[in-house]
């Protein structure tokens, strides 16, 4: 539904949320957690308490990601985008703790110790939310944990959509197979 709102339809929103889940693993425990993470970021993007705090600012959320969508992008990248050209609007140094945060994370390979280090910096994260005057997305730890999650992979995030888009991996193999021999290696 959340992506109907944004105004993304048909293939390309699968596309879109299917790449996705695959980059919210990178900050989560697993996969149920990983999907869990993606709703509740979409749900907080899409809320009206997200799009007051930044009509406050003067920025119509919705309609700009509508817009996104018609111009033929990616409207939660359009939306992950504006939040964070946002915070590194109204609190440049929080954009920069935010930035080292997310690589911090990321660099943790076991997905227990990475939620537990976002657990830990959970007060700190919300304090920088509060200061760039979007406290309410950043209330939601596991919106923020895909926040995390899609602004430190944003170029593998590329990549997937246009794998996933032409059905083949880099090596020229069908995506799904590959990811069948993936998955079944751990069987």
């Amino acid at each position: 539904g959340y992506m109907k709102e944004l105004g993304g339809k048909g293939n390309e929103a699968v596309v879109s949320m299917s790449a996705r889940m695959q980059i919210a693993t990178r900050t989560a425990g697993g996969n149920d957690e990983a999907a869990n993470n993606l709703k509740n970021f979409l749900s907080k993007l899409t809320s009206q308490d997200t799009a007051k705090d930044f009509k406050k600012q003067g920025v119509a959320l919705i309609p700009a990601l509508q817009a996104a969508a018609r111009q033929g992008m990616d409207p939660i990248a359009a939306g992950v985008d504006l939040v964070m050209k946002h915070v590194a609007t109204k609190a440049p140094e929080a954009a920069k703790e935010l930035k080292k945060v997310a690589e911090e994370v990321a660099a943790i390979k076991d997905p227990v110790e990475r939620q537990a280090e976002l657990e830990r910096r959970q007060g700190m994260i919300r304090k920088l939310g509060d200061r760039a005057g979007l406290g309410e997305l950043f209330q939601d730890m596991q919106a923020v944990s895909y926040l995390l999650a899609e602004m430190q992979n944003q170029d593998e995030l590329k990549q997937l959509l246009a794998d996933v888009k032409t059905g083949t991996n880099a090596d020229g193999r069908a995506v799904i197979d590959a990811d069948f021999e993936r998955r079944t290696e751990g069987m």
